[in-house]
């Protein structure tokens, strides 16, 4: 009989641009295709208002996608009154977690392993269904919450419990997992890099250069506007290396910053180059990466780089800084490093990267992300791990 793997998630992808849960989306076809018996509960979904939810009977539902179970449990999120829910999703015997894990598994049955993706959210909820109904789990690490300083203090020890107790901790880049090692000490050790998977069927392999000889040249960056992100200093630096020369800048998202940038990038003068595309769904967004021909993340910290991983599937060279990206991500055939928050370092990598483009082979780069970030690349590491994890279990 094939194992029970339980996906645990804070929110699962719904209809629109929002691109939040997206990443879950390809893991649970990964795990379909590859004939896996799988499930996935969604207990702090977002965007859906009170008003879905009388829709959908109740705060709690279940859908199927790939011929697996979802279950989302709006009940934060929807509810105008957060904060008294807010606190127990740091009790690892709060209800928060269990409600809609204990829904899950009267309709389908008790998993073998609980997958939780983020310790603060989806791994506490683990960890309070290990201690209950004494089903292990492994978590994986995706936030920027811990090198940003933002976890309260308070809150640590349910963290160190939450890592402590897994089978097996998977911080998605080298630097996160460091990181941790270092605030938790053994209770962060043993740890494997498990990076994110690549959606190849949505950024197919290009046809060719985009560009045509004597038309501009096109760097994109996609995000969400704030201060993280570092599209203050890209918008700076695209202006002090290009204004007024034959190069276009096009940025998609949108966020609390919005207003600023605009703002911002009319005071330095290069509206008339930069184009806001708004808040792309992900369609639209492998769209626009086959439209370019470099891709630039300006952020000052990153747990992974994503929109790197996704730039190289679309055969984008990338010119990054060094904010957290996973080290292996990029080198001289696939991108350029710049330092962080530095607008002449930038700017610099942005100019080698125009002087240079004609020499990266587009066709490897795409190869070379797919071999190492493509679903079933990322699966196989999986399946390894599982199986470990539930042999620990069972010893």
């Amino acid at each position: 009989m094939s194992r029970h793997i339980l996906l645990l998630v804070d929110t699962y992808v719904t209809e629109g641009n929002s691109p939040r849960g997206a990443k879950f989306r390809v893991h649970l076809r990964a795990f379909r295709e590859r004939g896996l018996h799988v499930g996935l509960v969604a207990f702090m979904q977002r965007d859906y208002s009170l008003l879905d939810c009388l829709r959908h009977g109740g705060f709690i539902w279940e859908e199927n996608e790939f011929g697996a179970p979802i279950v989302r449990d709006c009940t934060f999120y929807a509810l105008p009154e957060r904060r008294p829910i807010w606190r127990t999703k740091y009790d690892a015997s709060g209800p928060m977690g269990l409600r809609s894990l204990k829904y899950y598994i009267r309709r389908h049955g008790r998993p073998d392993l609980i997958h939780a993706h983020g310790s603060q959210w989806s791994g506490v909820a683990a960890n309070a269904v290990l201690n209950s109904l004494g089903i292990p789990y492994v978590v994986t690490e995706h936030m920027t919450n811990y090198a940003r300083g933002v976890v309260e203090e308070a809150h640590l020890p349910t963290m160190r419990k939450v890592f402590s107790e897994a089978r097996m901790r998977l911080p998605i880049g080298e630097s996160t997992g460091q990181l941790l090692e270092d605030m938790f000490g053994d209770d962060f050790r043993p740890w494997r890099v498990i990076p994110n998977m690549i959606d190849d069927q949505l950024f197919p392999a290009r046809t060719g250069r985009t560009s045509p000889t004597g038309t501009p040249f096109v760097f994109i960056s996609v995000g969400r506007f704030d201060r993280i992100k570092g599209f203050d200093v890209l918008l700076e630096a695209f202006a002090a290396g290009f204004k007024g020369r034959p190069v276009n800048l096009r940025i998609g998202g949108g966020g609390q910053l919005e207003s600023e940038l605009h703002a911002l990038c009319e005071g330095l003068g290069i509206g008339k180059q930069v184009e806001f595309l708004g808040q792309l769904s992900r369609e639209r967004v492998s769209e626009e990466l086959r439209r370019a021909d470099a891709y630039v993340l300006a952020s000052r910290h990153e747990t992974f780089g994503i929109p790197v991983v996704e730039a190289h599937a679309s055969g984008l060279p990338v010119v990054a800084t060094t904010c957290g990206v996973h080290e292996k991500l990029i080198d001289d055939s696939n991108g350029i490093w710049v330092e962080p928050s530095n607008v002449s370092a930038l700017t610099e990598g942005m100019e080698l990267m125009l002087q240079k483009h004609a020499d990266f082979d587009l066709d490897g780069i795409r190869a070379r992300c797919l071999a190492n970030y493509a679903p079933h690349a990322v699966l196989d590491q999986l399946e390894e791990i599982y199986d470990k994890a539930l042999s620990s279990a069972g010893s």
